[in-house]
């Protein structure tokens, strides 16, 4: 016996545009306000991989943000299939 799997799909909750909106802002908010840190061994870590901190707050450039995001896409994605020959 053969079992199928599937997946539930539910109606997207945004539209595309509302989407990269959402996230242009995010990564402007990153980059010019940046993250409160209240951690000095985190503190030390971001300050040695060439983040910029000032009074407690680290800053994250769009590039770096969009590599983390695009890290985490890959992570999540299954692996490939290969079709048989």
């Amino acid at each position: 016996m053969r079992t199928r799997s599937f997946a539930l799909r539910r109606p997207a909750l945004f539209r595309k545009r509302e989407l990269q909106d959402i996230e242009h802002t995010a990564l402007q908010i990153l980059a010019e306000i940046g993250v409160e840190i209240n951690h000095s061994e985190l503190e030390a870590r971001a300050r040695s991989r060439g983040f910029d901190l000032q009074n407690g707050r680290v800053r994250l450039p769009r590039e770096q943000v969009e590599g983390f995001i695009e890290e985490g896409r890959r992570a999540q994605r299954p692996p490939r299939r290969r079709r048989a020959s």
